[in-house]
């Protein structure tokens, strides 16, 4: 009895410490988010100066993928021009909703626009712009920051259905889970197992070591109760949600699922299919060794157990269970170039302006979203233009440059 009572005199104190720091870690913690820098957006309108060929052009740039365009972010190519189902974009004047437009043309201008979901033609549209590069935190994470209620009620589902199942319920400890783990680790002779709640996994990601040691696991333990003591389900799960590790962008940490599907697939998170869903949740056990680009045949295994666990909890039908089952990956191709260096001249441009009016903490971390003039149509053009003309002059120490200017307005394009 003695020695009990010493062990619980010596575990309160260290209870007490960890939940006191814990909490107030959580409670004050900011979510640093990279600014994003986009180029200008596409106008489209009856009668713009616009070639078939330049909007196929601007669909690439936007990393506006071919395919059904039930989903936005996609594009099909008809007789005399697109189908397009736009993304939806907040604009300087306001947010602009994804649109599934018919785009026709007619020579070297827009000949028509028709909105596919009434059949009503369009006078006025928009392309939301290219991203042309991210300014990141010092920690280098890329993530994009959503609500709870913004995530598709599938996603949230099945997250819980394959890593905590009974997560609405534990105090932040599943004890049958942690117990099934235990045996199993003393079976095999080793941590095989951890029976990690989503807490507890929030817990690890944000303020532990990714050692698998007891010590670590007790801490663990200690420090998830306490989160949810102190905070509601609600909150913790938004904060997994948005804090999970899923792969890498070159040399950036892809963090949350809103991110991952912009990453993966282009798309918003709420437009996920359950095929994109289920690859995503499945990769939460191991981004690498699930990586889609480079292991596809693993990724697409991972993928189709989890619309099995989908489908066992009842999240989606038999007839849904067989058709993504059958679809493929569908994973883009990295979008790294894409997002830095293309235009090293101008986006240091728009950093010398930007420091005119923000300072650099708020332009790595408050996930600003910066609108420029830039026309990547234009810029490729002329690129390709300039390094014709050296190419031909048979000088070796010449050198050029080329500035873009809009004569009506005055900007740099």
């Amino acid at each position: 009895m003695a020695g009990l009572g010493f062990a619980i005199g010596l575990l309160a104190p260290a209870w007490y410490i960890l939940e006191k720091d814990v909490v107030a870690r959580f409670a004050a913690r900011s979510v640093n988010q990279p600014s994003r820098v986009y180029a200008r957006a596409l106008e489209l309108y009856p009668g713009a100066p616009l070639t078939a060929n330049q909007f196929a052009r601007e669909l690439s740039f936007a990393d506006y993928r071919e395919g059904d365009v039930r989903q936005p972010g996609r594009f099909e190519q008809i007789d005399n021009g697109f189908r397009v189902h736009t993304r939806p974009f907040h604009f300087i004047d306001g947010k602009q909703t994804a649109q599934r437009l018919q785009i026709t043309f007619s020579g070297s201008r827009i000949g028509n626009i028709k909105d596919l979901a009434n059949g009503q033609n369009v006078s006025l549209g928009r392309l939301d712009p290219a991203e042309i590069a991210s300014i990141y935190p010092l920690s280098g994470e890329d993530r994009n920051h959503t609500a709870l209620a913004a995530f598709p009620p599938l996603l949230v589902s099945a997250i819980q259905a394959v890593e905590d199942r009974q997560f609405k319920h534990h105090p932040g400890v599943d004890v049958r889970g942690l117990l099934r783990a235990v045996l199993t680790n003393v079976l095999r002779r080793g941590l095989h197992q951890g029976g990690s709640t989503i807490t507890q996994q929030l817990i690890k990601n944000l303020y532990l070591s990714p050692e698998r040691t007891f010590w670590r696991k007790f801490n663990e333990s200690i420090m998830a109760v306490a989160l949810e003591r102190h905070f509601d389900k609600g909150a913790i799960l938004e904060a997994y949600l948005n804090e999970v590790y899923l792969g890498q962008n070159g040399a950036h940490p892809v963090h949350g699922f809103a991110r991952a599907a912009d990453e993966y697939f282009g798309i918003p998170v709420q437009s996920l299919s359950p095929a994109q869903v289920a690859l995503l949740v499945g990769m939460v056990k191991g981004p690498s060794w699930y990586n889609p680009r480079k292991q596809p045949d693993r990724a697409l295994k991972r993928r189709n157990q989890v619309l099995r666990m989908m489908y066992d909890t009842g999240l989606i039908s038999a007839a849904q269970l067989k058709r993504n089952q059958e679809s493929a990956l569908g994973v883009q191709a990295t979008k790294q170039r894409s997002r830095r260096g293309r235009y090293p001249a101008f986006i240091d441009l728009v950093r010398r302006q930007l420091r005119q009016d923000y300072q650099d903490t708020d332009l790595s971390q408050e996930g600003l979203r910066i609108l420029t003039t830039l026309d990547p149509v234009a810029q490729e053009d002329a690129e390709r233009a300039l390094s014709r003309g050296l190419d031909e002059s048979n000088n070796a120490q010449l050198q050029g440059a080329v500035v873009l200017v809009a004569p009506q307005s005055g900007d740099v394009a």
